[in-house]
């Protein structure tokens, strides 16, 4: 960092220039060391590179709970993590950067009334009974959630009353804790 002049003005001394102007004789007061952080400049990000990372640092915790392998893999504007399971319970997480938080509500779509607030951002799940588990209360679900500019969503699946699949809430839990949240929810993608 630089150093800070201060001046002050000696009153009572002075004259004036060729062109009639009052001057007044200066001196320095001190020289003072500036502590002031300046203010951090956003720097454009990779988007597909971000969300890899925030997935990654989540993932684990996502997919240990159905006792599923963990798969990442890059998309055009961010990343996609699938909790792959041979048999009963799975699931995928995707999260998307977009330019601007209107271009990621479009991608969101309309606000229905069953939408709610998550953690600052709108949370929308959608369920349905797949035909081979109905008896055994297996359950799909598809989900969406909103925040700025970022849009993460997924799918899980159970094929029994057990939600061992990513469940949509703990995913948004997830993402709200993740070391990358500030940066992730301050950001947009670069144009």
């Amino acid at each position: 960092m630089g150093a800070i002049l201060v001046v002050a003005s000696l009153p009572g001394c002075g004259g004036s220039d060729e062109a009639g102007v009052a001057r007044t004789p200066t001196r320095m007061l001190s020289s003072i060391t500036a502590t002031a952080t300046p203010s951090p400049i956003p720097q454009p990000i990779d988007v597909a590179l971000f969300a890899q990372e925030v997935l990654e640092e989540i993932g684990p915790g996502i997919c240990a709970r159905c006792g599923c392998q963990m798969r990442i893999e890059p998309l055009s504007k961010g990343a996609a993590l699938y909790c792959d399971n041979f048999i009963g319970h799975y699931g995928s997480v995707t999260l998307e950067g977009f330019v601007t938080a209107e271009q990621a509500a479009t991608a969101f779509g309309s606000i229905k009334p069953a939408d709610v607030e998550v953690g600052g951002g709108l949370l929308r799940v959608g369920s349905s009974v797949p035909a081979c588990c109905a008896n055994l209360g297996g359950l799909q679900q598809y989900w969406d959630w909103l925040r700025g500019c970022w849009l993460a969503g997924g799918s899980a699946f159970d094929d029994t009353s057990y939600r061992l699949a990513p469940q949509p809430r703990d995913v948004v839990d997830q993402l709200l804790r993740s070391s990358h949240a500030a940066d992730l929810f301050a950001r947009c993608a670069p144009g």
